[in-house]
């Protein structure tokens, strides 16, 4: 009966382990955006490029790029930007044309940028432009849409009700099968037979087996609603941008 309670915990942990994926890759976007929009690119681009390591979509080196030309550090921009069209075989001509304006844009803004004298390095350093949201690659729009992750946790907490109400069937069958045994010892206290005697050991032996089944379905499901639920939780997250600090407010409600 162990073993089968074990077997039942390890479906249901792999049927939601790709939700849990999902998640994660989810987390790590919105950790990239964060990080970009608050001047810290450094942290951004290691996000956008784990997520590169995790998923092979060129996408995200794009938006590595972009997150390196927003934050005034043009250089890496265009080497993102070529590593891009290096990765994206199947990029149209227009996306690769739009790749292209962002590499030149960033050259011309590099060639300003060199000639600024280094006597303003003793400065207070001014804070990082202001944006609206780190763009998605152009090459998004024209291509299959993959899908959003969707709302934090829902896999989580889809796989936890589904073996939950597994786990109750389960508990349900094994008070069906208790009565059936219970009633035949009634029954045989005045016709006995062999036959029925086994058959109704076996009621029970299958009763046990589903209360243990049950319990343990309904637990592990209690506990993936939970994670689930925990995962689109709002978390705050402290922020560092040039000349200030402060927090955000990350997640769903």
């Amino acid at each position: 009966m162990r073993n089968l309670n074990l077997l039942v915990l390890a479906i249901a942990f792999a049927w939601a382990m790709p939700s849990a994926h999902a998640q994660d890759r989810a987390t790590k976007e919105r950790a990239a955006k964060l990080a970009c929009l608050t001047g810290d690119s450094a942290a951004g681009a290691k996000f956008l490029a784990e997520l590169f390591i995790d998923t092979k979509d060129p996408n995200y080196l794009f938006n590595q790029g972009r997150c390196y030309e927003q934050n005034n550090r043009f250089e890496e921009a265009i080497r993102s930007f070529r590593e891009y069209l290096r990765k994206a075989t199947d990029a149209t001509a227009s996306v690769r044309a739009d790749t292209e304006e962002h590499i030149a844009d960033c050259r011309a803004l590099l060639g300003k940028t060199t000639g600024v004298s280094t006597a303003t390095s003793s400065e207070a350093p001014a804070p990082a432009r202001a944006v609206v949201a780190l763009p998605v690659a152009a090459v998004a729009k024209e291509r299959d849409a993959a899908g959003d992750a969707g709302a934090p946790g829902s896999g989580l907490r889809t796989g936890g009700i589904l073996t939950a109400s597994i786990g109750a069937a389960a508990v349900v069958a094994g008070v069906v099968l208790n009565i059936q045994y219970n009633q035949t010892i009634n029954d045989m206290q005045t016709h006995y037979r062999a036959t029925t005697e086994s058959s109704n050991k076996t009621k029970k032996t299958l009763a046990f087996v589903g209360y243990g089944a049950g319990a343990a379905c309904v637990a592990g499901g209690a506990l993936l609603y939970y994670l689930g639920w925990k995962a689109g939780q709002p978390t705050i997250l402290p922020t560092v941008a040039a000349g200030n600090a402060g927090v955000a407010l990350v997640g769903g409600f």
